[in-house]
């Protein structure tokens, strides 16, 4: 009931936040251009700073074990999203079909699940959702690029590993297995730059939900597909994983922690880099910023009901 009451009270926040945003962009305090520079901040400064602040901790061995489990489950959760979508969008025209399957199998682990995780799970949630970061970003830029650039178009092997998240992972991951400890004088402004998240991050999502026309949102029943898929049958799925994880192996590959961190991530809306690759491939852009707003709004909505599951799965 903690967990529970902690991710509402969290919710609570978010809500606000994102009214502030909506709020801003009706005034004209802040327009498209700004959103799109406080998205590359968010990107390529503050998520960095987050993850590998984190990693701020001393080497565990457990702790490095379970991390190995979290990446095998968030390859699982990708590639689960990804046959399930296929099937599911295959008779629609392929303008729309791509946005749609794009949509159900990347989720968006960092804008809100990263506060999410800190707030209920503290730096060892944040490096379990780290490890879902970097591995959705891996997909970004090779299925994904490819999903929308057409299934037969060969993408670069190089944009899968230089991108933010990724290098973000890949400086943490020695830092923590080698116990390296930054000096305060760079590791205070880190996590100054860290604590901007949250705010940040839904004021954003707050300006693309202002611009998207809700009540014909709602009425595409392809979105609630997607938030089906990406918001309970992959989460679904991956729970079961992870549970019959933790009655193979025990405790010792799988705890509250990574599971809880798992499911917020599997759970997570649409990312809002569907909007960016339908813009930058010529597909249907106000399709996919409303399937990006409906289930972003919609998973906020149900997150607590998510977290309250889990708990009871998990007897906590």
């Amino acid at each position: 009931m903690h967990f529970t009451l902690l991710a509402t009270y969290n919710v609570t926040v978010m809500f606000i936040l994102i009214g502030v945003g909506c709020l801003s962009y009706r005034l004209g305090m802040i327009n498209n251009g700004g959103a799109k520079q406080l998205t590359n901040i968010l990107l390529n400064i503050v998520t960095p700073c987050i993850i590998i602040s984190s990693f701020q901790i001393d080497y565990e061995k457990s702790l490095a074990f379970k991390l190995a489990i979290a990446v095998i489950v968030a390859i699982v959760m990708h590639l689960t999203g990804i046959i399930i979508a296929k099937f599911a969008f295959r008779h629609l025209p392929y303008s729309s079909q791509c946005i749609y399957r794009y949509s159900s199998f990347l989720p968006n682990c960092g804008y809100l699940t990263l506060p999410l995780a800190f707030s209920l799970l503290g730096n060892t949630g944040v490096i379990y959702v780290s490890v879902f970061i970097a591995t959705t970003s891996f997909f970004t830029w090779t299925y994904g690029l490819r999903l929308f650039s057409g299934e037969n178009v060969s993408v670069p092997l190089s944009k899968a590993f230089l991108n933010p998240g990724v290098i973000s992972v890949a400086i943490a991951i020695p830092v923590f297995l080698f116990s390296i400890k930054f000096p305060s004088v760079i590791l205070d402004p880190m996590k100054s730059l860290a604590s901007l998240n949250t705010p940040v991050a839904m004021i954003i999502t707050g300006v693309y939900i202002a611009q998207t026309d809700l009540i014909t949102s709602i009425k595409n029943k392809f979105i609630y597909l997607v938030v089906a898929i990406r918001q309970f049958i992959v989460p679904a799925i991956v729970g079961a994983i992870m549970l019959l994880i933790l009655y193979i192996l025990g405790s010792q590959a799988m705890d509250s922690t990574l599971f809880l961190a798992s499911m917020l991530a599997s759970a997570a809306p649409a990312a809002t880099s569907t909007s960016l690759f339908a813009a930058k491939c010529n597909a249907d852009v106000v399709l996919a910023s409303k399937t990006v707003a409906i289930t972003t709004l919609l998973y906020i909505a149900t997150i607590s009901i998510m977290v309250y599951l889990s708990t009871l799965v998990l007897g906590m």
